[in-house]
């Protein structure tokens, strides 16, 4: 769904989950929700996994590590 669609179901339902096809668009907390997965976008660009208190994980940037508890997963991808 690109960004055009996106601003539509944005400006018809605000913030409540959206379903388009398959996939449930949920807006506001800077993040998209997909089914049960949890997608949000991470305003530092650091991809973390949700392994444990150490995450390292191979993304856009090479391995990242991180020293926070990573309860959710992030991913700084543009969305096709």
């Amino acid at each position: 769904m690109g960004i055009e669609e996106q601003n539509h179901a944005k400006k018809r339902y605000g913030n409540k989950p959206v379903r388009y096809g398959s996939k449930l668009f949920r807006y506001g907390n800077n993040g998209r929700r997909y089914g049960n997965k949890i997608v949000q976008k991470n305003v530092t660009g650091i991809n973390q996994c949700d392994t444990g208190a150490n995450c390292s994980v191979t993304g856009a940037t090479g391995i990242v590590t991180g020293t926070k508890s990573c309860e959710t997963r992030y991913e700084n991808k543009i969305e096709k």
